[in-house]
């Protein structure tokens, strides 16, 4: 599955707002990895990690990258 699909399939089914909010201007870009594992508590629940950072399309600069947790019912 590409990231593509599986920001598509976020879309869809579940929205998921990334705090602190990132500041961007037209033709940034924003690059991330994303993992879905099972919980290891409950199986029936899905664990997200969503790791992201933002490159500026004027300069060229990345920001660090910030990790954002969530968890899935």
């Amino acid at each position: 599955m590409t990231i593509y699909q599986v920001l598509k399939l976020e879309i869809v089914f579940q929205v998921f707002l990334i705090h602190p909010p990132v500041p961007y201007e037209l033709g940034d870009v924003i690059e991330g990895e994303v993992d879905i594992t099972r919980a290891k508590e409950n199986h029936r629940l899905m664990d997200l990690k969503f790791r992201h950072r933002l490159i500026r399309s004027k300069t060229g600069a990345a920001s660090p990258v910030t990790c954002s947790d969530f968890y899935l019912e």
